[in-house]
């Protein structure tokens, strides 16, 4: 029997959102391409590229019946290419590719082997990434990240997202019925979404991980343009992550301390009206006593001329990395 078979189609779906991706797509490919574990297929959405990522696909994998290659005929943004992809989908769990990310070696068959030896409560596993942050000046600072349930004490599912690091772009791997199931990603957002999703398809199963690094994430500081730096789509997904999450905040303290310090962070960083910092902030204070360290550079942050602190902050930390 061929290793992963499943009647109903292959034991992976490859997710692969597509925009205007010409400067990484073959290596993207590539990773998946030269994987030994054969038993999936891909799913590429095209979100209206602009550039030649279609044609470079083409001319890859067109001729490859393991891949489809859909097109939105407008811009939609990653979420909606994403579900539109998943629906589209045959395998029993679902592998997120961004198309400026890439597998590193032995990734599809380390993900195999764990969750075929799950029983069927689980439905997310996290193999450890490495973190490729790309500076302005052709900087790069790599990083491994590894996270591992503790097995010497009980882990909640509110642990796990109050310590939250998994994302689409991280290694992450889903059961496909578990997504359905979630609901899929919230295409309302600009930013975030696979953090969104995270905190409905918890509730849904268990997790597993890997402390094997067998991903690429390309962090880029140096590109406006890239979501991991939108600060602005940023601070409006952890508005709509906390107004959904409102319950659940309101029950687990260190939870609601970490979203908090997200949206003090991008609110800050996106510059928005003080009125609107003031509210976090003075919500985090009202709960929290006193504002911690962090929270109090970006209260300076805040201040007049805190556009030219924060420029000066970002240079000292990129300095330190």
């Amino acid at each position: 029997m061929k290793e992963g078979f499943d009647q109903s189609g292959p034991f992976f779906s490859v997710i692969i959102p597509v925009y205007n991706a010409e400067g990484f797509i073959r290596e993207c490919l590539n990773s998946l391409l030269d994987q030994d574990f054969t038993n999936w297929e891909a799913v590429m959405v095209d979100d209206c590229s602009k550039d030649r990522s279609l044609k470079l696909i083409e001319e890859m994998v067109g001729h490859d019946s393991r891949f489809r290659i859909l097109r939105h005929e407008k811009n939609k943004g990653a979420a909606a290419a994403r579900n539109f992809a998943i629906n589209q989908a045959r395998g029993l769990w679902c592998c997120f590719l961004d198309s400026d990310n890439q597998m590193r070696p032995g990734y599809m068959r380390e993900v195999y082997e764990k969750v075929s030896a799950l029983d069927d409560r689980y439905g997310i596993f996290w193999a450890g990434c490495r973190r490729i942050h790309h500076y302005p000046g052709d900087r790069i600072k790599e990083e491994d990240s590894v996270f591992m349930i503790p097995s010497d004490k009980p882990y909640s599912k509110v642990d796990f997202l109050k310590n939250l690091r998994v994302g689409t772009g991280t290694g992450l791997s889903v059961k496909r019925k578990c997504l359905l199931e979630a609901g899929l990603f919230d295409e309302s957002l600009k930013a975030a979404e696979d953090t969104d999703l995270m905190y409905r398809l918890i509730w849904t199963c268990d997790v597993a991980c890997s402390n094997k690094v067998l991903f690429n994430y390309h962090i880029y500081h140096d590109k406006a343009d890239r979501l991991t730096t939108n600060f602005k789509g940023q601070f409006a997904s952890y508005q709509v992550i906390h107004r959904k999450n409102l319950e659940l905040l309101k029950q687990h303290s260190g939870l609601n301390k970490r979203v908090l310090s997200k949206l003090i962070r991008y609110a800050v960083f996106s510059r928005q009206p003080r009125s609107v910092y003031k509210e976090y902030v003075t919500e985090y204070i009202n709960r929290y006593g006193r504002m911690d360290k962090l929270i109090g550079l970006y209260y300076l942050a805040s201040l007049p001329f805190g556009g030219m602190f924060i420029s000066l902050y970002k240079k000292i930390s990129e300095l330190g990395k």
